[in-house]
């Protein structure tokens, strides 16, 4: 007999948990994968040398995202870090879009 558990509400055994761990992270992909469109868009537009970098904007949202991590218990130094790396992946990515 599986262990149960309680996870999200709900009885489920473990592999069942596993299982949804892994649709949130096929989600988080497709929502970096939209991300990347965006930002290939935005790019386009900054086709004129606009400087791609705007710092302002990014501890703006650093903050805001900081916030809500915050609400949803999760360690804001922790969502700071995770979106550093994002921030500086799709700025690569719109460098070498301008590049070429």
């Amino acid at each position: 007999m599986p262990f149960l558990f309680r996870f999200g509400g709900e009885v489920v055994t473990i592999n069942d948990a596993r299982r949804k761990i892994d649709e949130i992270d096929q989600d988080i992909i497709s929502l970096l994968g939209k991300r990347r469109r965006c930002v290939t868009e935005i790019g386009e537009l900054k086709a004129n040398k606009v400087k791609v970098r705007d710092i302002g904007r990014e501890q703006l949202i650093l903050k805001n995202l900081k916030q809500q991590a915050i609400k949803d218990g999760l360690d804001p130094e922790f969502i700071e870090k995770v979106y550093k790396e994002i921030f500086a992946y799709f700025i690569q990515c719109q460098n070498d879009m301008l590049e070429t």
